[in-house]
């Protein structure tokens, strides 16, 4: 047996403006997400005009090394970055151009930004993980 299916475009547009007209609606949760993601990309923007990046890095590169490596494996947890990494990653995503890099590629890159004297490199595969290298490549630390 075999059913046809079809998609009613008509309707599905109508759905999607009736949506947007509730201000707790799917799209309209989706469009103040991003504001507010913008929002915090946009203080990181004006913070880095200000002050070094390399100090603060460090600290957060302490903050998401062996310790938490640590602490995600007796409480069950694969490793994940701290808020701020992730943060930091995000940040770099989408406000900084895409770059490459012949000695970094790699069969699940997804990505790869150059940002003051670091590579951020995002990995896709069965998941998806960051690593940053230093200037020489050195692996410095895996999000």
């Amino acid at each position: 047996m075999c059913l046809k299916m079809s998609l009613d475009l008509d309707k599905i547009g109508e759905s999607m403006l009736e949506d947007l007209k509730n201000p707790n609606g799917y799209w309209n949760t989706i469009i103040n997400q991003m504001k507010l993601e913008s929002a915090r990309l946009d203080k990181i923007d004006k913070w880095l005009e200000t002050n070094d990046f390399e100090p603060i890095f460090q600290k957060l590169l302490l903050r998401n090394g062996e310790n938490r490596s640590e602490w995600c494996y007796k409480n069950g947890y694969q490793k994940y970055g701290t808020p701020l990494m992730e943060l930091l990653c995000t940040y770099i995503s989408n406000r900084c151009t895409p770059a490459t890099n012949e000695k970094l590629d790699n069969a699940f890159q997804s990505g790869l930004w150059e940002f003051k004297g670091y590579w951020f490199e995002l990995n896709c595969g069965q998941g998806c993980y960051w690593r940053i290298y230093d200037q020489d490549l050195n692996i410095v630390e895996d999000v």
